[in-house]
């Protein structure tokens, strides 16, 4: 018998098989308690014995267990702890695989802000006279802490004849918090409606564009069913009324009218004239009354001129006469 406190053996073959055993098993996890196994032979004093191999055994060291009952507690301790060590990513993967568990959302990037800021994204010119120009206005603001230089361009979508044109204020470079204000002119040339664009690019690369519509018609236009009107004669001290319509046969309305007489002679004192003209919307009419009143049996006449300005650059006003006479018995 080897005495109680002699020093152990060297761990043997079958501790070591029983280490590595709960080393494979455990994940490489370091199993617990390799260090407290104890391998030794039976004592060198009863080679051959097994009574006092077993008593030795019993007396010193709890019975080993089976290959089967070490792998399967060594198991069990090295899934618990491998279980307390799985890392985040682990736990990820695992939970991306049954589905239980969605990807969080990316964050999208900033949208980059631009510097140009235009004030409108269309310009309605509305109807004109063929012939006449509409003016529109468009702000154009620099946000950015740099200047910019700024160029403008205006495109008709009728053809190739040009309806739009931008002025040249804003053209070049605009300092930075500054602000532009663009005109752009409405000429249409022919009747009808017109679309085009205006664009408007910095050095930058930026580009904004401003819708443009606008519609040509046929400009104011007077009209009248007669040119002249002659009196019945009439008795000195009495008075007789003619009304006189005027309409306007142009596409847009027409600019106030002045109605006025005009004496023939320096005796024609007895004609007056009401009117309710103002301004003529398109195929609207107004109505002139002209009241003779003789005080003599000389004769007399004139005119009655009804004119509006008409808008149009050298076309001169609307003009329209009546010429009326009258006498006494």
């Amino acid at each position: 018998m080897v005495p109680r406190d002699a020093q152990p053996p060297a761990p043997g073959p079958r501790r070591f098989a029983v280490c590595l055993q709960r080393w494979i098993l455990g994940a490489l996890a370091l199993p617990l308690g390799c260090l407290e196994l104890d391998d030794r032979v039976p004592s060198v004093a009863n080679p051959g014995g097994p009574e006092s191999s077993e008593a030795n055994v019993g007396s010193e060291d709890a019975p080993l267990p089976s290959n089967g009952e070490t792998a399967a507690s060594g198991a069990a301790a090295v899934s618990n702890e491998s279980e307390q060590a799985r890392t985040p990513t682990n736990l990820a993967d695992e939970v991306g695989e049954s589905g239980r568990q969605q990807d969080a959302p990316r964050a999208e990037p900033a949208p980059t802000e631009l510097a140009l800021i235009l004030s409108a994204s269309l310009l309605d010119f509305g109807v004109v006279g063929l012939g006449q120009t509409s003016i529109q206005r468009v702000e154009i603001r620099n946000r950015g802490n740099d200047g910019v230089v700024v160029s403008v361009e205006a495109q008709t979508h009728n053809g190739n004849t040009p309806a739009f044109e931008p002025g040249s204020e804003c053209q070049g470079r605009l300092s930075p918090n500054a602000t532009c204000e663009l005109p752009v002119r409405f000429s249409p040339s022919s009747l009808g409606q017109w679309e085009g664009s205006l664009l408007v690019v910095s050095d930058r690369g930026e580009m904004g564009s401003v819708e443009l519509v606008g519609e040509a018609r046929a400009a104011p236009y007077l009209v009248s069913g007669e040119s002249t009107f002659t009196f019945e004669p009439l008795e000195v001290g009495r008075a007789a009324s003619h009304r006189w319509a005027l309409t306007n046969d142009g596409g847009v309305e027409t600019n106030p009218i002045v109605v006025r007489f005009l004496a023939g002679s320096v005796d024609a004192v007895d004609f007056s004239v009401l009117q309710d003209c103002e301004r003529l919307a398109p195929g609207a009419t107004c109505n002139v009354d002209v009241t003779f009143a003789p005080s003599s049996t000389v004769p007399q006449s004139g005119r009655v001129n009804a004119s509006a300005a008409s808008g149009i650059a050298g076309a001169g006003p609307l003009e329209l006469e009546l010429r009326v006479s009258g006498r006494a018995l």
